[in-house]
């Protein structure tokens, strides 16, 4: 078991695993992982150990992403190719602006959840 000074590594990703939600912000992250014993420096570096274990998506080098820590991964991924296999994007060569995606709808929720696992992406 992993633990920084008296806050415990394994108690926070066990509350995290199950978390029905499928991301969180960066805010959120910080304030459980402090309530665990961690301090800011600490949940940063527990989020990018659990990041590289595949736990949690959370990318703290973006200055877009890093205020999204994304539960379930699969979910993440799923949400990616959604906007990557629409025609727009793939003719675009995968290129696309903020309000691309405000108009496209496999960036709906509901229906990145509806996709499931995604298929093969030769094109991409």
């Amino acid at each position: 078991m992993w633990e920084i000074r008296g806050g415990s590594w394994s108690v926070v990703r066990q509350l995290l695993e199950p978390d029905p939600r499928k991301f969180i912000d960066y805010a959120n992250n910080v304030e459980l992982c402090r309530k665990e014993g961690l301090e800011k420096g600490q949940a940063d570096l527990l989020s990018q150990y659990l990041h590289d274990l595949g736990v949690i998506l959370h990318f703290q080098d973006d200055p877009v992403l890093r205020e999204t820590v994304i539960l379930k991964p699969e979910w993440g991924t799923n949400a990616v190719y959604a906007v990557l296999d629409t025609k727009k994007i793939q003719a675009n060569r995968g290129r696309f602006s903020r309000e691309d995606l405000g108009n496209m709808e496999p960036y709906n929720v509901s229906t990145i959840e509806a996709r499931g696992t995604p298929s093969a992406h030769d094109e991409v």
